[in-house]
């Protein structure tokens, strides 16, 4: 039996994907390295999901303008 071979390219080494703006303003807020980041959720409206290395969930919404009644 032939085995496939091992791919060359180490774990560590693989590219990561592109972080967007958002996702690094995101991660900022909550002093999170975006690198370092498990996962992530872009929304249409705004809102951004982060879930960093230790697994805690970070909810960010950019507000467009004050909600506040005047």
């Amino acid at each position: 039996m032939d085995k496939k071979p091992k791919s060359k390219i180490a774990k560590n080494e693989q590219a990561s994907p592109q972080i967007p703006e958002i996702v690094s303003q995101a991660a900022a807020t909550y002093s999170v390295d975006p690198h370092k980041l498990l996962k992530w959720k872009v929304y249409s409206g705004g809102k951004v999901v982060l879930i960093a290395a230790n697994g805690m969930k970070f909810v960010y919404e950019e507000l467009e303008h004050d909600s506040q009644p005047q």
